[in-house]
């Protein structure tokens, strides 16, 4: 496939707001260095299957974790059980009540300040 063809539909289907080629990118699904215009699209499916295949694979990591967790729950005896979830509880509100963990944190905010080291400016990212 031609590659101003490939972005093309990319910027069509919304994933890319601009149609114009991303030179990495096409470097790396290009067909060879003799044809730097043409993609190979087998990678582009082969990447996707795998990105699939991990993204299941995760999923069943998950629930085997859920099923682990929920299973020694069930063991507890019911005060061990009552005062594990009090502690999980308590340390829930604990990083709720924390300001590094809060929604209004500049770390976490929309206007927080990018710096480098050094920096003297006051400037925000908006």
């Amino acid at each position: 496939m031609k590659a101003d063809d490939f972005f093309g539909l990319l910027h069509e289907s919304g994933i890319r707001k601009k149609d114009a080629s991303h030179d990495n990118l096409q470097d790396f699904l290009k067909l060879s260095p003799s044809f730097p215009d043409l993609i190979v699209l087998k990678s582009i499916k082969r990447t996707l299957e795998q990105m699939a295949e991990n993204e299941e694979f995760m999923d069943a990591i998950r629930e085997d974790i859920m099923l682990a967790d929920e299973h020694a729950l069930q063991q507890m005896d019911p005060d061990e059980r009552e005062a594990y979830l009090a502690e999980l509880a308590a340390m829930e509100q604990e990083m709720e009540d924390d300001e590094d963990y809060s929604e209004e944190s500049p770390i976490r905010g929309e206007n927080a300040k990018l710096q480098t080291v050094g920096e003297e400016t006051n400037q925000t990212n908006t």
